[in-house]
């Protein structure tokens, strides 16, 4: 007796496991615990460049300066008694300080002064790159003048990996003469995930 009871247990056992295999194949629903994590997205000015490309040599009085402000989130750019036909250059590299792939939507520019300056100046702004570390070596930096924009094809988006560098080139002038002498530029960029 004790034996029948015995096996029919063991029978209901099998019996039991072999149903709930059956319905764990034919079932199709999945549960798994999942961790995800991010990276971070981190990108900042790391270093710039100014030259002046003037027509003939600037005037004693005329002075240029620039930092790199907010933890390499902002450049500052000043300039001082500029003349007629006065042409810079400022040269910035971004680089891509984070642990994600960030794509460059935008490059804003501010430029303060006088009115009557402002109405005889002129900018525009390019964007180049990728660049690993060899960005130093690059053509673009090391032979850097006012004319080299109009010399490459600029992007108006650029997808930076983690470590990877963008050149921003900004080529400035002013056409014509103004009784206001000194200008004030700031440049901030805009970024977003690329994934």
């Amino acid at each position: 007796m004790i034996l029948k009871v015995l096996a029919s247990v063991v029978l209901m056992v099998l019996l039991l496991s072999m149903f709930t295999s059956a319905y764990a194949m034919w079932n199709d629903r999945l549960k798994a615990n999942i961790k995800v994590s991010t990276g971070d997205l981190d990108a900042r000015f790391k270093c710039f460049k100014i030259i002046t490309c003037g027509c003939k040599k600037p005037p004693s009085t005329y002075h240029t300066s620039g930092k790199i402000v907010n933890n390499g989130k902002k450049f500052i750019g000043e300039f001082e008694n500029v003349y007629p036909n006065w042409r810079a250059v400022v040269a910035l590299v971004i680089e891509n300080t984070g642990t994600l792939p960030e794509t460059l939507i935008k490059v804003n520019v501010r430029v303060s002064g006088d009115n009557d300056l402002l109405r005889i100046f002129e900018y525009k702004v390019c964007v180049l790159g990728p660049f690993g570390r060899k960005i130093f070596d690059s053509p673009y930096w090391t032979r850097l003048n006012h004319d080299i924009v109009n010399n490459v094809i600029c992007k108006r988006r650029l997808v930076l990996d983690p470590g990877e560098k963008a050149l921003v080139i900004i080529p400035m002038e002013i056409h014509g003469f103004s009784n206001s002498t000194d200008l004030k530029m700031e440049v901030t960029f805009d970024f977003a995930a690329s994934w």
